[in-house]
């Protein structure tokens, strides 16, 4: 949840900045926020006044910045602020157990206990006839899923920098190749308004693939999203990773879809329910297993 709110700053920044005509030597992420160097000394001041603008707009439920705003010369630094992190791990916690417990319902698991442990673990205790390891990677699945326009331009050479407006994700067959997508709002529609998913197999490629269908707003978003690009490409963003980037040839208006990208039918079968039961906010990484008995959970980057 960290990274999400850090990288949607991020592009806000990059926006603001291309919008008013500032040139930058990159805006990256840090753990606790993101940095955006100046090109141009005589830019400093302009740009100082859009960054303060954007952390004085960008504020919580109790009126706090989200985020404060140093300089260093022609660097500005964006840090989240310690309450608001807090804050987030403690909403990812309880955002995880909730559906953990309903992941684990849907898999016919419900003798099972899923409750905090400390500030960022989540204990999982299974019934003794669990397979603990099969089931830990069934529901484990972050399931952050992504439909983002591709940019016109792409990396020539490995150390290609993406432009303003875009990120580069690696390909899941070919983790050392990237795709540049586009970050702006209107060339990104998110998992978050998906209904139901459900893995099957293709009788074409008679390879397993994942249905999805979006709810009424997604789908009339989806819609729109085919509409603005069609004769382009879209992206299909699975956790971090492109599973494919299929051609739009015409709008896609129907809220439904497939997404094929060479998955295992246990692959096929974890995403759905993780489609189902919507993304977690925070990788799950699980530090010991019981001999089929329990398994234990770490909130991991919330």
């Amino acid at each position: 949840m960290l990274d999400t709110v850090i990288a949607r700053q991020a592009g806000a920044v990059r926006a603001a900045l291309r919008d008013a005509g500032i040139s930058d030597n990159g805006v990256k992420a840090t753990p606790k926020g993101l940095t955006a160097e100046i090109l141009a000394a005589g830019d400093v001041e302009k740009a100082r006044e859009i960054l303060d603008g954007l952390v004085r707009s960008n504020r919580d439920g109790s009126g706090n910045p989200i985020f404060t705003l140093a300089r260093s010369g022609q660097r500005f630094t964006f840090t989240l602020s310690d309450t608001e992190g807090e804050a987030l791990i403690n909403q990812a916690v309880e955002q995880s157990i909730e559906i953990l417990h309903d992941r684990l319902d849907r898999l016919g698991v419900t003798d099972a206990s899923v409750r905090r442990q400390d500030r960022r673990r989540i204990l999982i205790e299974l019934p003794d006839n669990t397979n603990a390891v099969q089931t830990a990677r069934m529901i484990g699945r972050k399931g952050t899923l992504a439909f983002q326009a591709v940019c016109e331009s792409q990396p020539a050479e490995a150390g290609d920098v993406p432009p303003a407006d875009c990120v580069a994700y690696p390909l899941k067959q070919a983790p050392q190749e990237k795709l540049w997508v586009q970050t702006a709002t209107s060339a990104v529609v998110g998992g978050d308004d998906i209904d139901d998913g459900e893995a099957s197999i293709d009788p074409a490629s008679k390879k397993p693939v994942i249905n999805f269908k979006f709810n009424r707003k997604g789908a009339e978003r989806f819609g729109k999203l085919t509409s603005d690009h069609v004769g382009k490409s879209l992206a299909i963003i699975l956790d971090q990773r492109v599973v494919s980037a299929p051609h739009i040839n015409e709008p896609v208006l129907g809220g439904a879809g497939q997404i094929s990208g060479d998955f295992t039918p246990e692959e096929a079968w974890s995403v759905a329910l993780a489609l189902r039961s919507g993304a977690l906010p925070a990788r799950i990484h699980y530090i010991a297993t019981g001999p089929g008995t329990d398994a234990r959970a770490k909130q991991q980057d919330p």
